[in-house]
């Protein structure tokens, strides 16, 4: 990972436990630094290193008396946890702990904490909750239909109708020329066509609602007509454009705020049975990329996105209900966002499809120097390392390139 554990700065809403648990697979050079970072010790550092187990489980938030106890208990149920060498030197701080073993000693281990002091006892259910959610099947249901029932991974069309977005801003801003290249992209493949009249590149102002549904509705209303069969998303953070935005026939919301920007957002996809995007950003679009920074960009993307999913599900929304998206790009330094896609398994215990989208962005011009009009190939790459680490979704501006790109990788994975 490119960012150490710690204990992470905390946006928003908190779960009640004060614990974020999540998978974290960890390959062999990755280890050694990640351990050492923890401030395990040497001998653990040394032991563990070395030890070829499946995924672990990342747990923040524990009270260091706490910590230790717990991997006295993963020890004697078969398996071992790294945790901070000296409790004195992390007391009245919460610490981060690595747990390893096998599923079956993830199992063992809440009833040997249940009566745990210091909070220890309140772990249990978290990690039991991390393991059924992680094990899941994805599921997008529209209009009665799982678009995940028969297929891996499905390919979501960007059609920006923006005059600034940045990859084809303006390109497709006259209704006519919007609606022809939405249904080029239905023709090439794509599994939903995502729509939005709001332009969220960094830097750039936000529209008002009026503006924006001028811009959408027309479009969407063309685009529902010619194509009925094909799932149509809305991109956007305000209830009442949703609200116009599926009263004139779309399908779901792709909410890059999660919900934060209109709270009214998810008790109207709940009412409205509309699937919903959960992305995950700090700030707004205009401010985002203004000296972002993160201790462990993994873990607290993670612990964002789950205090939000817990929102949804307390409007009412549950499995086939929701997507989360890392929201690669916004509000990230580029090592974060190599950081979460190259463990997108970390997204997998908040028990929802993952949604990726790193098409044409900065990214790919931080790692290689291309131009945005020459991003495809590093586009196609980044996608693909992320539908081989557990995407369901991927939004892309180059639609048949991807249903190649995607059928090659799919083979993979078979």
């Amino acid at each position: 990972m490119d960012a150490g554990p710690g204990t992470p700065e905390r946006h928003g809403a908190v779960r009640e436990s004060g614990f974020n648990c999540f998978v974290l697979a960890l390959s062999p050079q990755e280890r050694k630094p990640y351990l050492e970072r923890l401030d395990a010790g040497r001998e653990v550092v040394a032991r563990l290193a070395g030890r070829m187990d499946g995924p672990g489980i990342q747990a923040d938030g524990l009270d260091p008396r706490a910590a230790a106890l717990l991997r006295q208990s993963m020890l004697a149920a078969g398996g071992d946890a790294a945790v901070p060498e000296s409790v004195d030197r992390f007391a009245g701080k919460a610490v981060s702990v690595y747990l390893v073993g096998e599923r079956d000693i993830f199992n063992r281990v809440p009833a040997l904490i249940k009566d745990g002091p210091y909070g220890l006892n309140a772990l249990g259910p978290e990690i039991e909750d991390c393991l059924r959610r992680a094990s899941r099947p994805r599921r997008l249901v529209v209009r009665g239909d799982d678009l995940l029932a028969s297929r891996r991974c499905l390919i979501m069309g960007i059609l920006n109708l923006t005059p600034d977005s940045f990859s084809d801003g303006g390109r497709y801003l006259a209704p006519d020329k919007a609606v022809a290249h939405g249904l080029r992209m239905v023709e090439e493949g794509a599994h939903i066509l995502d729509l939005g009249a709001e332009s969220s590149r960094p830097g750039s102002e936000p529209v008002s609602a009026e503006e924006e549904s001028d811009r959408l509705l027309p479009v969407l209303a063309a685009l529902r007509a010619s194509v009925p069969g094909t799932v149509i998303s809305v991109d956007t953070t305000k209830s009442v454009v949703a609200r116009k935005a599926l009263e004139a026939g779309a399908d779901m919301i792709n909410d890059i705020s999660s919900g934060r920007m209109d709270p009214a957002m998810m008790s109207l996809c709940a009412e409205r049975k509309a699937p919903l995007v959960l992305m995950h950003m700090r700030g707004v679009p205009k401010t985002m990329q203004e000296e972002p920074f993160y201790r462990d960009p993994v873990g607290e993307v993670t612990e964002e996105l789950r205090d939000r999913v817990f929102e949804a599900e307390a409007a009412g929304m549950g499995p086939g209900d929701l997507v989360v998206d890392p929201g690669i790009g916004f509000g990230k330094r580029p090592r974060d966002n190599t950081a979460l896609i190259r463990h997108l398994e970390a997204l997998s215990s908040l028990g929802y499809p993952v949604l990726v989208g790193v098409s044409r962005k900065s990214i790919i011009g931080f790692l290689t120097g291309a131009a945005v009009e020459e991003r495809l190939p590093g586009t196609i790459a980044l996608h693909t390392a992320a539908l081989l680490k557990g995407a369901s979704i991927l939004r892309v501006h180059d639609v048949k390139a991807h249903v190649q790109a995607l059928a090659c990788a799919e083979a993979l994975l078979a």
